[in-house]
């Protein structure tokens, strides 16, 4: 997707950085909306402590 410009700018260290910690074998990635204060929360808010 980056090399078709469905990705472009500031999303492709984001993306590639997620890429790069599935292939390194982490479980999951997420990528959070850092302009919106309550995103983390917002996301992760049903887990328990």
């Amino acid at each position: 997707m980056i090399e078709s410009g469905t990705i472009t700018g500031g999303m492709i260290p984001k993306v590639k950085a997620c890429i790069q910690a599935l292939e390194e074998r982490c479980k999951k990635a997420h990528m959070l909306d850092g302009r919106t204060p309550t995103a983390f929360f917002l996301k992760y808010s049903h887990l328990k402590a």
